[in-house]
């Protein structure tokens, strides 16, 4: 899951350009990834997988906003928890992505999963020591 959707969903050269050349297409972009997930966009199936693995296998969204959580706290030195990255800190995920795409992605992936976890108590506290 995380060697595909997330690698999958860093914001590309193109998308990164449209921030500045037009940028309402690329808040465009993101809406369409994140929640309506309409066009038909690798980004976007991604996103879409990974919202269908959150919903229909058990333990992957703990997993993948553990993982996510992780990973940011990792880029900017935050402790992070006891299971990390489950020996899978050379996944190319982490192990060749830049930083800054590393946050942006793990960001998108949280975003995606936002409808699971308010209802999660355990990983709500885990999300907010993370964003703050």
């Amino acid at each position: 899951m995380v060697s595909i959707c997330l690698n999958l969903i860093k914001t590309s050269e193109v998308e990164a350009d449209l921030i500045t050349e037009d940028a309402s297409e690329f808040v465009n972009l993101a809406i369409d990834s994140c929640d309506k997930q309409k066009s038909e966009t690798v980004k976007t199936h991604a996103c879409k997988l990974l919202e269908s693995i959150c919903d229909n296998i058990d333990g992957s969204t703990t997993f993948a906003a553990l993982f996510c959580c992780n990973s940011i706290n990792k880029v900017f030195g935050k402790p992070i928890t006891d299971e990390a990255f489950w020996g899978m800190e050379s996944d190319p995920f982490l192990s060749m992505t830049e930083p800054e795409l590393i946050v942006d992605a793990s960001l998108v992936a949280l975003t995606v999963m936002s409808y699971l976890i308010p209802e999660r108590k355990d990983l709500t506290e885990i999300f907010t020591d993370t964003i703050e």
